[in-house]
């Protein structure tokens, strides 16, 4: 594993971490959460990747955003149904792709 805290337990799961940046495409497959939707400012842990979107611009980011290249690097975690059954390894996984923003 090229991440040796994953072999360890340590995934970020149980976490939520803020991120401040351009915004978060909520459709990319590594945020998209197709059981509960995003509804923004509303905080819910419940919800698989993006717990509270908090939109201080325009209410989406561009796509393959900035703000969502840096918060998959964080929390990312790849869905193929956008649900936390479907997880699997993406192309890239965050440095704690157990956690939410």
């Amino acid at each position: 594993n090229r991440f040796q805290w994953f072999d360890h337990g340590l995934n970020g799961t149980g976490q939520i971490v803020a991120v401040s940046d351009t915004g978060i495409d909520p459709n990319n497959c590594y945020f998209w959460d197709s059981e509960k939707g995003l509804q923004y400012d509303l905080f819910d842990s419940s919800r698989r990747k993006i717990a509270q979107y908090i939109d201080y611009v325009n209410g989406d980011d561009y796509q393959y955003g900035h703000g969502t290249h840096v918060a998959g690097t964080i929390v990312g975690q790849r869905a193929t149904q956008g649900t936390t059954a479907t997880e699997a390894k993406g192309a890239a996984e965050g440095v704690a792709k157990g956690a939410k923003v």
